[in-house]
């Protein structure tokens, strides 16, 4: 236990505390996991990774998705912090204690302390370079930017127009809306644009055009044998 309270407190957000959870419940098979992805080339992709995790602790690859984002979370603490593996997992205890839910504690506060020294050798035996170090950074260089899109719709209506009497419909006009939503400065937020045909059409050219500019890009580095890794491929083998 720490010789007194940590000066750090984080701000673990509900997804991060399951993620914990998980890797608490699992931490004396962590060890199991690490030798197994210890057989992958560090340029292995996310669904490699959730495979062999998986597959080594025979678990739901959900499960496994957890574990990585889990340990992950520490790893890139850890390195921000430069605080020692034991002192961060104390440091994440105290800011658990303090945020967690009473029912997150009851089910998995025990588990969580009684894996500290599984989940302190886990962080320690990661290097910069190993398999899910480099996932890390590839998925911080990702998504670091104020404003991640989530999801995106065309909305197309049909709004009539009346006359001044309001009895009659004179004529109809299609409008097509774009909904953005997006996570920024941490949260989930929302932005709507109309469209009419001509910016539907420019927005179509600039999506085809992106899409073959990320095939030229994975041609390229194809003949020079150089890695890469494009955001939002699932089987990263197909750019390498």
């Amino acid at each position: 236990m720490p010789s007194k309270p940590s000066s750090y407190r984080f701000e673990i957000p509900p997804q991060g505390l399951q993620e914990l959870a998980e890797v608490a419940a699992l931490a004396d098979r962590l060890s199991d996991a690490q030798k197994a992805l210890n057989q992958l080339v560090p340029t292995a992709g996310p669904e490699d990774i959730r495979t062999t995790i998986a597959s080594a602790l025979a678990i739901d690859p959900r499960r496994a998705d957890f574990i990585v984002r889990g340990l992950d979370s520490l790893r890139t603490l850890e390195v921000a912090t430069k605080l020692p593996a034991a002192d961060l997992f104390d440091a994440v205890t105290e800011s658990i204690e303090s945020i967690a839910s009473d029912d997150w504690k009851d089910r998995h506060l025990a588990t969580w302390k009684t894996a500290r020294d599984n989940i302190i050798s886990a962080i320690s035996r990661r290097s910069n370079d190993d398999v899910l170090s480099v996932q890390g950074k590839i998925h911080e260089l990702t998504y670091l930017h104020e404003n991640v899109l989530l999801n995106s719709r065309l909305l197309t209506e049909l709004r009539p127009i009346y006359n001044s009497a309001g009895d009659s419909i004179v004529n109809t006009v299609l409008t097509t809306t774009l909904l953005v939503r997006y996570r920024g400065h941490g949260l989930r937020q929302e932005m709507q644009f109309e469209m009419d045909l001509n910016d539907i059409s420019s927005l179509r050219a600039e999506c085809e055009r992106a899409e073959r500019k990320i095939a030229t890009a994975k041609r390229m580095f194809q003949q020079a044998s150089w890695n890469l890794t494009i955001a939002g491929l699932p089987n990263q083998e197909k750019a390498e």
